[in-house]
């Protein structure tokens, strides 16, 4: 009875973990998908960034830090506006790193809470 009972129990996290890996994954292609599409402007607590390229090519490609410390404080939406429309996304300043924004996806409500990647920038140093 207790070996079932474990076995459930680790099945039940094996599930968990596997279906936000997936909601992960999603919403990094979904991402990369809009953003091969052409950004043309981003605003960010809707005030306009400039040219965004290179933050923009930091969002394509996020980092993933494993083993991470600290925690995002202040949040920063972002919107992203090109030819497949506007893509909107939370960008959370590191507790540690002010140059380390933890990129959330809130089309998701695993990617809202859970972050998608990190992405290192001085750009939104103003915000």
């Amino acid at each position: 009875m207790f070996v079932a009972a474990v076995a459930i129990f680790c099945g039940i996290i094996a599930f968990e973990v596997a279906l936000t890996s997936l909601y992960w994954y999603e919403a990094r292609v979904e991402i990369a998908a809009f953003c091969a599409g052409g950004v043309e402007s981003v605003t960010v607590d809707g005030k306009p960034l400039g040219p965004a390229d290179d933050l923009v090519a930091r969002i394509v490609a996020p980092r993933r830090l494993w083993g991470h410390h600290s925690h995002p404080t202040q949040t920063l939406r972002a919107r992203l506006k090109g030819a497949n429309g506007t893509l909107d996304l939370a960008l959370g300043r590191d507790s540690d790193d002010p140059h380390e924004y933890w990129l959330f996806y809130p089309h998701y409500s695993v990617t809202r809470y859970y972050e998608v990647g990190h992405v290192f920038t001085d750009r939104l140093d103003r915000f």
